[in-house]
């Protein structure tokens, strides 16, 4: 990972490597004679991802980051195995053949602590005001 700071102006950068292997056998018994089938996958990513923040003042900052990442798939969605009752009632097989997915993210933020104190939802705290109703959790009257 590389970082450095200009000022007000922070930044990171870094570049992750992922390696995946997977070898799914299956033997079929349902015929004469059983059929073995062996499914092999080598997959390599390349990660990288960006951060830049900026300070306007002691409290308050921006904040932007951007990251390639990549979802894989469990292994029941891999095995071509019949699952019977597997997803809800229903059977399922898998697909040795599926493919991770490429996601990429922006995250722009701003960090601000002037103004009036905010609740975990976001709705300010004004004074004189109670608050959300709270009489009702986890189903009982309080």
């Amino acid at each position: 990972m590389l970082s450095g700071v200009n000022g007000a102006v922070s930044w990171e950068a870094g570049l992750r490597y992922e390696t995946t292997e997977t070898t799914v056998t299956d033997v079929d018994h349902s015929g004469a004679t059983p059929v073995t089938t062996v499914n092999d996958t080598d997959e390599a990513e390349l990660l990288p991802s960006f951060s830049l923040r900026w300070a306007l003042s002691d409290d308050d900052r921006i904040t932007f980051s951007a990251a390639r990442t990549v979802r894989r798939p469990s292994f029941n969605f891999l095995s071509p195995a019949l699952l019977t009752e597997e997803v809800g009632d229903s059977d399922f097989v898998g697909n040795p053949d599926f493919a991770g997915r490429d996601r990429h993210r922006f995250r722009p933020r701003l960090r601000a602590s002037s103004g009036p104190p905010r609740r975990s939802r976001g709705e300010p705290v004004l004074p004189g005001h109670p608050g959300p109703d709270r009489t009702h959790q986890h189903g009982r009257r309080r």
